[in-house]
């Protein structure tokens, strides 16, 4: 490698003096004050000072002269030009994924890229105008999904619900705010429902004893295919075996996911999945029956199976909190998913979903 510094007593930087014909103001520029010390001196004297610092590393050259020929343009070549013809498909599999683009018919990937929604209720339809003021009759669909999961990552679970409060969401997220009484109600009611045996309810869990919308990635090393995950969940889940087939095409890279709500009570950890389906006009609707057919029409055993939620759980508290202890708290997981009616509203409740 080298380098080279140009230095030139340039015409411009003369100046004639009545006694020392020929000098320059070199000296007075920063690298002509290195060369020179100061001094001021004609070109020979430049050249001495350069030449006084040469040695086996550094050489003092003088370019050769130069034409006054200008720099003229080739002729344009003629040559035919043709873009390549593609010889070979191209698809790369490797993507960031999440269940809802696994559950997507088809081979688009479209749902992967979108913004993040509630789609639990999607294809159910506007309620009729003018509904009851019931929670039964609440707006459904995708944007009030959404709606309905905001409000539970924002609330203090162990406070009593602002009636001012729920009226701004409505108001911020475009619902009509005389849904404000009967909201106010139905959150109230989803707080202080036992979720088992133990008597749990969201309303004991303060802000430590809870993490809202746990977001995960889990690599996919290998190509995975629709027919390998479904055989898989299938094995584990009794409910999958009547969920129709998934079908996407294989995919590597990235599987991404938010839990909506994991807590820890008595040195358990519990997982719960929000769903807000809309399953009919009264709290007759919500059975066991009709809750399992919801989820096997939507496949949410593939979000919500104990495959999903055992292993990013497990993984995340072992990584940290390394104690056995732990580990073992993680392998006890519980899992409730659902919505089901009581004679007031429609409450988070288990499932029959359960492992252990």
């Amino acid at each position: 490698m080298q380098c080279g510094i140009a230095a030139s007593a340039s015409r411009r930087l003369v100046r004639r003096r009545s006694d020392k014909k020929g000098e320059t103001d070199v000296h007075q520029s920063a690298l002509g004050r290195l060369l020179q010390k100061g001094e001021p001196m004609d070109a020979a004297g430049l050249r001495a000072c350069i030449e006084a610092l040469c040695d086996e590393d550094i050489v003092c050259r003088t370019p050769g002269n130069t034409d006054n020929d200008r720099w003229q343009i080739a002729a344009a070549s003629h040559a035919e030009l043709s873009a390549r013809t593609l010889q070979r498909l191209l698809y790369d599999s490797w993507r960031v994924t999440s269940y809802s683009g696994l559950q997507q018919r088809g081979h688009s990937v479209a749902q992967d890229l979108i913004p993040r929604l509630d789609i639990d209720a999607a294809g159910v339809g506007e309620a009729a105008e003018a509904p009851a003021m019931t929670p039964h009759h609440f707006p459904r669909g995708a944007s009030p999904g959404t709606f309905l999961h905001n409000l539970f990552e924002e609330l203090d679970f162990t406070q009593p619900i602002n009636p001012q409060w729920v009226q701004e969401k409505l108001e911020l997220s475009g619902f009509e705010t005389r849904w404000e009484p009967v909201l106010t109600r139905w959150l109230d009611t989803v707080l202080h429902v036992p979720l088992n045996e133990t008597g749990v309810s969201l309303s004991v869990l303060t802000e430590r004893e809870k993490q809202v919308e746990m977001e995960f990635y889990l690599p996919i090393a290998q190509p995975l295919t629709a027919g390998e995950l479904d055989a898989l969940i299938r094995r584990y889940d009794p409910l999958s075996a009547g969920c129709p087939a998934l079908d996407f095409m294989h995919v590597r890279g990235m599987l991404k996911g938010f839990i909506d709500l994991v807590f820890r009570y008595e040195g358990r950890y519990y997982l719960l999945d929000y769903k807000s389906n809309w399953l009919g006009e009264d709290s007759a609707a919500y059975t066991q029956t009709a809750m399992a057919a919801a989820m096997q029409a939507h496949r949410y055993d593939c979000s919500t199976s104990f495959i999903r939620w055992h292993c990013t759980v497990t993984f995340v508290i072992a990584w940290r909190i390394t104690t056995m202890n732990a580990i073992s708290a993680a392998s006890s997981i519980s899992f409730y998913a659902g919505w089901i009616a009581n004679v007031r509203s429609r409450v988070f409740l288990p499932l029959v979903l359960r492992r252990r």
